[in-house]
């Protein structure tokens, strides 16, 4: 699933050309469109990393296709997972089966076979992460009773995973290199057929993105040729004019209902259940500017993503709408701080519930072993209610009659959540480390989450919209499998390529 959410993001991405179509050194053009990935699978030579990024895909494809928990670990993730989505927190934690003390706790162990993805409850102490796939996941839970917070849980999560040749700073490099070729033309414009497959394809596409885009289509046809018959592309760039060596990335993508509908019926009712549940901004912003802000909007099926990046790929901040180039983020940064803010509005059964400023603190570092991201959520975010239950009830009606009014029940959920850990709040990290092979991802949270009647039936509305049930999620699962077969098919494409022309200048 990283492989494929790389490459539709890299993918949603491209830069103009402006020379004339020179199919002797097309081929250069394949090849540079797939430096991002040869640099997150391990880096130069490219055909080595290519070897490497095919066993990645292929075992990527088994997880979408063939993940196979045994008997004992189907039945204890059914027990959670009722427990979750129930908002059942004694339910969920009386269900985890290993005991320290207070704490309760469940291990997963996963790992690749010749023909399926296997999944199976195990002993934390003993499990071996010796091979691409393997993977442990450790979930734990304790009671957080508190006399004037009410009662609640601590819930612990962390995963430790063997993501083989990907590691650190390999994923910041294809990050820079796929943004680099989202907006940088190439000198080497795509083959006129090519040209005519991506406007044909993307025909609402703002016309100055349209040359970009069929350089992106000539990298990965197989890729975009399916993502093309579910969704769109409005715009890849701001299209206003940059200063010189910047460029703005304004990303703009929905969902096609009647192409979800034509190819993945079950995806289909599955969005359209979810409908217009959420409206969503999350920004990224230092003391040197803001760097990026992703939006998505549920009703619309649409996503936008807006950067500035200067000309070898690196973000770069901006103040009141403009890049301050100085401070670009860099090849290799050894230290930062930054914050994320998250705004959102939830509707659900004919209320909203609008959440601002939902901010979380992070801390990255460097060092010879990785990278390291520590966040910590330390603030309570302002909650108002407003609209109608189902229509017909006001939101202030509504508080009449509960023992407080509904945005209260949010702020008291989100206080308790700030107050985790001795007070220095919830806690999330992740870290990737930097090794020729065997490279580790781990990631965990910890946090205090207020368990009560009223915050549960609001959950449980809630979740009754977003859980997919068996038969949308096996249209997610194969949604994902025919992506990952189509950038197969374009790796195979690649490879029958082998190395670029060294007179065909592309960069």
């Amino acid at each position: 699933m990283r492989i494929a959410a790389l490459a539709l993001l890299w993918a949603a991405t491209g830069g103009l050309a402006h020379a004339a179509p020179s199919d002797g050194c097309a081929p250069a053009l394949v090849v540079d469109q797939w430096q991002p990935f040869v640099e997150l699978a391990g880096g130069p030579p490219a055909d080595a990393a290519l070897r490497r990024l095919d066993s990645l895909v292929a075992l990527e494809r088994l997880i979408a296709a063939h993940s196979a928990p045994d008997a004992k670990a189907a039945a204890l993730r059914s027990r959670l997972w009722q427990g979750l989505r129930d908002y059942d927190l004694s339910a969920f934690y009386k269900a985890l089966p290993e005991t320290d003390g207070p704490w309760r706790a469940a291990t997963f162990a996963s790992h690749a076979t010749d023909n399926a993805y296997v999944i199976s409850v195990a002993d934390a102490r003993t499990t071996s992460l010796a091979d691409t796939g393997d993977s442990r996941t450790r979930i734990a839970a304790r009671p957080a009773g508190d006399a004037d917070a009410g009662d609640g849980f601590t819930l612990s999560g962390a995963l430790d995973a063997n993501i083989g040749p990907i590691g650190w700073p390999g994923v910041a490099q294809a990050f820079a290199k796929g943004l680099l070729r989202t907006a940088a033309p190439a000198t080497v414009s795509a083959p006129g057929d090519t040209q005519q497959a991506a406007h044909a394809a993307f025909s609402t596409l703002d016309k100055a993105d349209r040359p970009l885009m069929a350089q992106l289509w000539y990298g990965l046809p197989a890729t975009w040729q399916w993502f093309a018959g579910i969704g769109r592309i409005e715009s890849l760039t701001d299209g206003d004019t940059s200063p010189p060596g910047l460029h703005h990335l304004h990303y703009d993508a929905a969902f096609s209902k009647a192409g979800l509908r034509a190819h993945y019926p079950a995806v289909a009712d599955y969005l359209d259940r979810i409908g217009d549940l959420m409206t969503a901004q999350l920004t990224v912003r230092s003391a040197a500017g803001q760097w990026l802000r992703y939006t998505v909007d549920s009703g619309a099926r649409r996503i936008t993503l807006d950067a500035w990046i200067d000309a070898d790929g690196h973000l770069v901040p901006s103040v009141n709408g403009q890049p301050v180039a100085a401070a670009a983020l860099g090849a290799d940064p050894r230290s930062g701080r930054f914050e994320t803010r998250l705004d959102t509005a939830m509707h659900a059964y004919g209320l909203t519930v609008h959440m601002n400023d939902l901010v979380t603190h992070w801390r990255f570092s460097r060092d010879a072993n990785g990278a390291r991201f520590v966040g910590r959520i330390t603030d309570v975010p302002q909650t108002r209610v407003s609209g109608r239950a189902f229509g017909i009830i006001p939101a202030g009606m509504l508080d009449a009659i509960m023992p407080a009014d509904m945005a209260s029940f949010a702020n008291r959920f989100m206080a308790r959540l700030v107050a985790s850990d001795g007070g220095q709040g919830a806690r999330v990290a992740l870290s990737v480390t930097d090794r020729d092979d065997g490279n580790r991802l781990q990631a965990s949270g910890q946090g205090d989450f207020l368990d009560n009647l009223f915050v549960r039936f609001g959950v449980r509305m809630m979740n009754g919209r977003v859980l997919p049930d068996a038969d949308q999620l096996a249209g997610l699962r194969r949604l994902l499998g025919d992506g990952l077969a189509a950038f197969a098919a374009d790796r195979d494409r690649r490879a029958g390529i082998g190395a670029a022309d060294a007179t065909c200048r592309v960069r």
